[in-house]
């Protein structure tokens, strides 16, 4: 685990360690002592080598969906329809955890997202959490203590900023604050900035973990503002906290004493400002060590304050592996493999860039695993229809089978041995189907124009358009539709015409009415047929036979929305016409392909 906290810490995530049941350890202060110091983490893990890793959120936002039945809560179905609205959820860095997922999203610069929880009707509900400030999540590869779960990165893509949408709807559940605090207020920073080695910027980098500077003192005041100064006992804990700090100016002043002087005089009818400063110098006799700025920050968490969001990530572009600064403990090891590290891989920002040449990564851009194909767990390729060759349909293998097909192949993977990690060849599907970093989905389906990914991680099937729309005369194929197809019919063409339109404009709808030409051999009615198909690409289908048409084995319509079929059917053809009737009019057709159970599938293929 330290590797990996050391890893996550050298690209700017503060980390800090967790139980198995997710609860910072007695005597911590939880997301409070989140870091990225080395040193720190090194000391925590050679205490507690086993811990779990958890992450600050606030300046990465993450998205909860806590459990499978998540978009089925109050505040997911509001969630899901936004996400609809918005063409789907952004693609993200994803983690699998024991009963859902994590989304990770960058939280746009000046912008302070809270976590908010959704309630739950009862223990073990499912729902809708936001992590933001104040929150925490645990990080691959953490182990659920309850369920033995190991947390795993899903996709190896860079974090997505969270768009203005995903925002609003945040400030709707917990609010966003931007802060207006006047940091001249104070005065000139300390003249000891200046002197690097100095007793105070050491006493002050041992109170705080960082020397003085212009976020500690937002932190600090940011906190005071969420703490009444009504109560003496708490007054006092707050100038001592305070006074820990040594913040003094080289003319005896000090910056601590004027924030407790104007925190202080919030509170009117108490303040005095006549014997402040003695009170002041009294905190240095006390002899309560105990008492540091973490105090404070406890008395403002229990009037319900969050900390302020650290430092945006760097989302422009994909971070390289780096190496850790030197310390006593063992180093992190390198990423094997394309990101491979001890059997897990790291967020995309920690990872190799997508551009490797692993074996690995060019599995994943070729292959995924699907939760869900007619009730089994398979892995899916692109493969040329055996029905029309211009076109890639999915098709579906078992794991056995997958690995038996790249068997021939090897890589290095990490794996324990012992006490050690040792690096082994590997046969190369079977090292895929246990690595980390595959792209995992739990089912599929096709909306035109959506994600890659859709909300309820399914595999958009959707490839896109063969062609981009643009404006311009088209007079031969009018000409031709009018004169060959219409038969010079003015109401005809027009319902050919606006037929053809519904449904580029409507991919994933079936239009109910099939268009059906009537005419001898070689009279030109494919053209039209066949320039609309070309038009859905991957996604228009030409069959000559009827049997790919009404026949058992219909796979190949599951990724089709325009289908052409030539001299395909036979009006005598008794057997298939319930069939060719549910094809043109059902909102469903039953998919069916060899060892796999019937599946419901959505209507949406426009017939020719």
């Amino acid at each position: 685990m330290l590797d990996f906290a050391l890893q996550y810490a050298a690209h700017g995530w503060p980390v800090f360690q967790v139980s198995g049941h997710k609860v910072p350890f007695k005597g911590s202060h939880g997301h409070l002592d989140a870091t990225t110091d080395q040193a720190v983490i090194t000391g925590w893990f050679q205490k507690r080598p086993k811990a779990n890793i958890a992450l600050a959120t606030g300046a990465i936002i993450v998205l909860d969906l806590d459990g499978s039945k998540a978009f089925e809560s109050p505040r997911g179905r509001e969630l899901g329809a936004l996400a609809q609205a918005h063409g789907g959820l952004p693609r993200t860095l994803t983690a699998r955890t024991a009963r859902g997922v994590h989304l990770y999203y960058a939280c746009p610069p000046g912008v302070t997202i809270r976590s908010s929880n959704e309630r739950r009707e009862g223990a073990g509900a499912d729902g809708v959490d936001l992590k933001g400030n104040g929150g925490f999540v645990v990080l691959p590869p953490s182990v659920n203590a309850r369920s033995q779960f190991q947390y795993e990165w899903l996709h190896n893509i860079q974090l997505a900023v969270m768009p203005d949408w995903l925002v609003k709807w945040a400030q709707e559940l917990g609010g966003v604050s931007q802060s207006n605090v006047s940091l001249q207020s104070l005065g000139a920073k300390p003249d000891y900035l200046k002197q690097t080695q100095s007793t105070t910027a050491k006493s002050t980098k041992a109170a705080l973990g960082v020397e003085y500077n212009a976020r500690e003192l937002q932190r600090i005041l940011s906190a005071l503002k969420a703490v009444p100064a009504d109560h003496y006992d708490t007054w006092i804990e707050i100038g001592m906290a305070l006074h820990s700090l040594d913040w003094e100016r080289s003319d005896g002043t000090s910056v601590a004493f004027d924030i407790w002087d104007r925190w202080s005089a919030t509170c009117a009818p108490k303040y005095h400002p006549v014997g402040m400063a003695e009170k002041w110098a009294s905190f240095g006799r006390t002899g309560r060590t105990e008492i540091s700025i973490a105090t404070l920050f406890h008395h403002a968490s229990r009037h319900g304050w969050q900390p302020p969001a650290p430092p945006a990530v760097n989302v422009e572009q994909e971070a390289r592996p780096q190496a850790p600064q030197q310390t006593a403990s063992p180093q992190p090891q390198s990423p094997a493999a394309g990101g491979h590290l001890n059997g897990h891989q790291l967020p995309a920002a920690l990872t190799a860039p997508s551009g490797s040449e692993s074996p690995l990564i060019k599995l994943n851009e070729n292959y995924a695993v699907i939760g869900d194909i007619g009730g089994r767990c398979l892995v899916m390729g692109w493969v040329q229809s055996k029905v029309d060759d211009t076109v890639f349909v999915p098709s579906f293998q078992t794991f056995k089978s997958f690995a038996e097909r790249h068997a021939h192949q090897y890589v290095m993977a990490t794996k324990p041995k012992g006490d050690e990690w040792v690096h082994e060849p590997q046969q190369l599907g079977t090292a895929w189907l246990k690595w980390g970093r595959r792209r995992t989905y739990d089912g599929l389906d096709m909306v035109p124009n959506g994600p890659e990914v859709l909300p309820n991680n399914h595999l958009n099937l959707w490839r896109g358009m063969a062609v981009q729309p643009m404006q311009g005369p088209w007079p031969l194929m009018k000409y031709h539709i009018a004169k060959v197809l219409a038969r010079a019919n003015e109401a005809a063409l027009d319902y050919i015409i606006k037929w053809a339109a519904w449904k580029l404009q409507h991919p994933g709808e079936c239009p109910q009415v099939a268009l059906v030409f009537k005419g001898s051999k070689g009279a030109g009615k494919g053209t039209f047929a066949r320039t609309l198909r070309q038009f859905f690409g991957a996604h228009g289908l030409q069959v000559f036979n009827s049997k790919h048409l009404v026949g058992q084995f219909n796979a190949h319509l599951r990724n089709c929305l325009l289908l052409y079929a030539d001299e395909a059917f036979w009006a005598g053809d008794k057997q298939g016409e319930s069939t060719l009737k549910g094809l043109i009019t059902e909102p469903t057709i039953p998919i069916e392909q060899k060892g796999v159970d019937l599946i419901d599938w959505k209507n949406r293929i426009g017939l020719i």
